[in-house]
């Protein structure tokens, strides 16, 4: 870790991006993560300990699995947490307005995700989602209003500014390198957070084979993190659909992102897949810690796996709270059902 802060301290904010942000970013919250991290290392020892005392075997361990392999497997768990950027995820925006002509994309629209959260967004088809990830995300540039990220204001940075902060984004439609493997599009990912030079390259000295030798260890946690192991030599060209969604998935976590906006993940997958990416979704949210910010029209599994949810329609927040109070609301029925509560009652 001690090598890790130590390149930190060279990064500089982008040109261009509001002065500030990028410090910000790296560096704020991680002591309160470092204890929460150690609290949990802390139980973990503890309940092995507990086991050893009791004469038991772990469940894993009782299995049989290898030893070698065990060994392996935390070592890439280590490398997934020091993955984890010492910041806290906090996306906000305040009074967003968008009009296109005459439409009316964003109406004052006010959100926050919170450090590890997985916030969900719904609505019918038109209603503005996807729009603002565009405004979160710098692709859209909104009338009026504010975008903050850890409490800075990030609301005139460009895409690339925004993910260089710690925005992660996937999209409804595939953004990958077809001409690369699954490997070398996750390392192009990573290179973008190395300290060693263009010449240091050229001439391979020590501090370029030490990123390297970083960049394949974190690439390799990752890809069994969303079990991709197999799929590491093969192009895009190569894979299914459902496939290519995870591998967009493990491309946008090697960009090391503090909040992760997955815009429509389960789209176009097999129900199977699909059934896989909740728990796939909470794991890692715990491991890489970072927030996560969702919209799906998958309904049982965007309600599933959030603990909050945004509800929008026209552009415009119509209800906000968690996925039981905002499925009963009836502004929510109405948008999507035509009808509400009361309505139900009445014709019953």
């Amino acid at each position: 870790m001690g090598a890790v802060h130590r390149r930190r301290d060279h990064l500089r904010p982008a040109r261009g991006l509001p002065h500030g942000v990028v410090p910000a970013v790296l560096h704020r919250g991680g002591h309160r993560r470092r204890v929460r991290r150690r609290a949990a290392q802390t139980a973990g020892r503890a309940g092995r300990a507990h086991q050893a005392r009791g004469g038991e075997r772990p469940a894993r361990a009782a299995a049989g699995r290898h030893p070698g392999r065990d060994h392996h497997r935390a070592q890439r768990r280590r490398v997934l947490r020091d993955l984890e950027v010492v910041a806290v995820s906090l996306l906000r925006t305040e009074g967003l307005n968008l009009r296109f002509g005459g439409v009316v994309a964003l109406d004052d629209v006010a959100i926050s995700i919170d450090d590890g959260e997985i916030v969900g967004l719904l609505g019918p088809n038109g209603a503005g989602k996807s729009t603002l990830f565009n405004v979160l995300s710098g692709l859209l540039t909104p009338d009026s209003g504010r975008v903050t990220l850890s409490e800075r204001d990030i609301s005139r940075a460009l895409p690339y500014e925004r993910a260089l902060a710690g925005l992660g984004r996937t999209f409804q439609h595939i953004k990958l390198f077809p001409g690369h493997t699954v490997d070398e599009n996750l390392r192009i990912a990573q290179h973008r957070h190395l300290s060693s030079s263009t010449v240091a390259a050229m001439l391979r000295l020590p501090s370029w084979r030490r990123d390297e030798a970083e960049v394949r260890e974190r690439v390799d946690a990752i890809l069994e993190l969303i079990d991709l192991e197999r799929y590491r030599h093969h192009r895009p060209g190569e894979l299914s659909y459902g496939t290519l969604r995870f591998v967009e998935l493990a491309a946008v976590l090697s960009l090391r992102p503090q909040v992760l906006l997955l815009d429509e993940p389960a789209s176009g997958i097999a129900q199977r897949e699909a059934e896989a990416l909740g728990p796939l979704l909470r794991e890692i949210r715990d491991v890489l810690g970072c927030a996560i910010f969702l919209i799906e029209h998958d309904m049982p599994l965007l309600l599933s796996v959030s603990e909050r949810v945004y509800a929008l329609d026209f552009g415009k927040v119509i209800a906000h709270g968690t996925p039981d109070e905002v499925t009963a609301d009836d502004h929510v029925l109405s948008s999507y059902l035509g009808r509400t509560r009361r309505t139900d009652v009445a014709a019953s």
